[in-house]
């Protein structure tokens, strides 16, 4: 697996499992929102005290690389999807981390 970075940007549901709204963005500029648990990518503590926007990471898998350019998989492996039900987006490689 490979790591993406991502930005907490809010707490939207503060019941058990916390949910919170993760950004990136693509290639072409567009801002991708995932709604997700906070421990599904591993943000830990008490979602009072956390200290928002905070940059943190989130497991996928590369589809395809060119030399500028990665698709990665974002249903890999914890089935995150972003707010339209999308998993495949195309990044920069500087994003990625593998």
């Amino acid at each position: 697996m490979s790591i993406i970075a991502v930005t907490l940007t809010k707490i939207i549901d503060y019941d058990f499992p916390v949910v919170g709204v993760f950004e990136f963005m693509d290639k072409s500029g567009e801002v991708i929102v995932i709604h997700e648990k906070l421990p599904v990518l591993g943000v830990d503590g008490d979602a009072m005290e956390l200290n928002l926007p905070m940059k943190v990471t989130m497991e996928c898998a590369i589809t395809f690389s060119s030399k500028d350019a990665l698709q990665i998989d974002t249903s890999q492996p914890h089935g995150i999807c972003d707010i339209e039900d999308r998993t495949r987006f195309e990044v920069s490689a500087e994003l990625v981390m593998r």
